[in-house]
């Protein structure tokens, strides 16, 4: 693959261009959020009512959470980009990243390898190569019969020259990131000034977070967006009116139509 397109968008185009393919697809796409929390989230809460907090249950949850996230995480980015790309996704389609369970946890395992590894030598590098691998996850569900390294060399292909213009885009996110972590914030202060039981306080905690699953359609879009016009696939066009996008499959059956209204003017 050749070095990715380079992002000019400012981060305000960006999520505009997030709001554009959000636009009759909020509810579809925060179902899609809520079914990954849910299915994260309660199984570990039962399984330490069940079995009690103790440090073995921590490691199982610990297995647990890398093969429950990881297909999901690359089904997640599977329908998103179905959802921006236009066509008629349904949130269910988050699962269908556990039928390449093992390419799913091998690249999360991978990339979280090389970036503890860069962490060691100091702060700045790690950051750096969480944005070199972060195309990784997208390419995977682009093209699932590429192998897990080379999504990796791929994605640092992408994203060369683009890495601190999409750490701007994740920044331009705190002030919402800081709103709607406010009821974590209050189950946190309620958890040490209340008595209650452990399941108790992990339910509200899981409440708490619903605030954020509203957020996470914005950021994850804006994100899909990001990395469409880095692969090439989607095309930015500027008018007096506003941004606008243009899919590549969209440019094509243009394309093909405008042949086939002139072949039938001849």
């Amino acid at each position: 693959m050749p070095q990715g397109v380079i992002v000019e968008l400012s981060n305000r185009e960006l999520k505009s261009l997030s709001r554009w393919a959000l636009k009759g697809n909020w509810s579809r796409c925060f179902t899609a959020m809520l079914l990954y929390y849910l299915v994260v989230n309660i199984p570990q809460i039962l399984l330490l009512e069940i079995f009690g907090y103790k440090e073995s249950m921590l490691d199982v949850l610990n297995v647990y959470s890398i093969l429950i996230t990881s297909p999901l995480a690359l089904g997640l980015a599977m329908f998103f980009l179905s959802v921006l790309r236009r066509r008629q996704a349904q949130p269910v389609e988050i699962f269908y990243g556990f039928e390449f369970v093992l390419k799913a946890v091998l690249l999360e395992v991978i990339m979280a390898m090389l970036i503890f590894l860069q962490l060691l030598l100091f702060l700045i590098p790690g950051l750096v190569a969480i944005y070199r691998y972060s195309a990784a996850i997208f390419i995977l569900a682009d093209d699932p019969s590429k192998s897990v390294i080379q999504c990796i060399r791929e994605s640092g292909q992408l994203m060369r020259g683009n890495k601190l213009q999409l750490f701007f885009l994740t920044l331009s996110f705190i002030g919402w990131y800081a709103l709607c972590s406010v009821p974590i914030y209050f189950s946190v202060q309620l958890r040490m000034h209340v008595p209650m039981q452990p399941l108790t306080f992990e339910l509200i905690n899981l409440a708490s977070g619903l605030g954020l699953l509203f957020l996470m359609p914005y950021i994850m879009m804006a994100t899909c967006a990001f990395y469409e016009i880095t692969n090439g696939h989607l095309k930015v066009c500027r008018s007096v009116e506003g941004t606008s996008a243009v899919s590549q499959e969209a440019q094509d059956a243009q394309d093909m139509r405008e042949q086939q209204d002139g072949g039938a003017d001849d």
